[in-house]
């Protein structure tokens, strides 16, 4: 956007250093500050490639080009929570304004839910580039950061949070493909732009990739919003509630929203891609 907007200030943490000698220790400094006030970071070199992270996005753009007929095979059982699968737009209202979000999400690739799912062709093609996709997430970005979250809690055991957190437990760990269709000017002003009370979320990380469109905000520790800029080879990172809770309040699970774009970029779609 060329609009002048009130930009966080976050840190970014460079993974590559969490091998290197002293480097866990160096990492956790940095992320003190950000675990326990604001709940929102990066991370960057990550060991995936952009060329893999665009494959994703062109994955996920294309399955929600598929006709209604085809995704709607694979939708989700809202009659039993069970969310795995596509989620249409439009089931909630803001107003009288229905949602502009679409979704579909993945389970964990276990034996706990192989075979349980339909998918349409498309994503039947690719679904072992998406598992290893999914899977490199958990491994090489959540369970360093559950490490480097001991070692800011001074637990005596570094991999007190890691056993919590193995992928092949039964958990609701999930990798989403999700898209925000553009909407009319009037359809912008009828839904408030956005602009709720904001949440929190439900697990332990939530990881982002992101398009560089402006519309994710926080609430800080002085009431006021600002904007997560999507910063070019990074994953935004947030903490959630389940870390919030199993730490007693001491790690923060941050508050944030997701308000209309500035005008300029009123003429987009946003996707992205999302590790819960």
């Amino acid at each position: 956007t060329s609009e002048t907007l009130p930009w966080a200030e976050l840190v970014t943490l460079d993974l590559s250093e969490f091998s290197q000698p002293g480097g866990k220790e160096r990492l956790a400094k940095q992320l003190e500050h950000a675990v326990h006030h604001v709940g929102f970071f990066y991370v960057k070199n990550f060991g995936i490639s952009q060329e893999v992270v665009d494959q994703q996005f062109t994955l996920a753009n294309n399955v929600f080009e598929l006709p209604e007929s085809e995704k709607a095979k694979s939708e989700v059982d809202y009659k039993n929570a069970d969310y795995n699968g596509w989620r249409r737009a439009g089931i909630h209202k803001y107003g009288p304004v229905k949602d502009n979000i679409e979704m579909y999400n993945f389970a964990k690739f276990t034996k706990d839910f192989e075979g349980k799912y339909h998918h349409p062709d498309l994503v039947k093609a690719h679904i072992t580039e998406i598992e290893t996709f999914s899977k490199a997430l958990h491994s090489n970005v959540v369970l360093p950061l559950l490490r480097l979250f001991a070692i800011v809690l001074q637990l005596p055991d570094e991999e007190y949070l890691v056993k919590q957190h193995t992928y092949e437990k039964r958990s609701e760990d999930h990798f989403r493909y999700m898209i925000y269709h553009q909407r009319t000017a009037e359809e912008h002003e009828a839904s408030g732009y956005g602009q709720t009370t904001g949440h929190t979320d439900l697990g332990t990380v939530t990881l982002l990739f992101r398009q560089p469109i402006a519309g994710l905000q926080i609430l800080g520790e002085d009431g006021n919003w600002t904007y997560v800029s999507a910063q070019p080879g990074t994953i935004t990172v947030n903490l959630a509630d389940t870390i919030s809770h199993i730490t007693g309040g001491d790690l923060q699970s941050s508050v944030h929203r997701v308000v209309a774009p500035p005008k300029d970029q009123w003429g987009y779609d946003r996707t992205g891609l999302l590790y819960f």
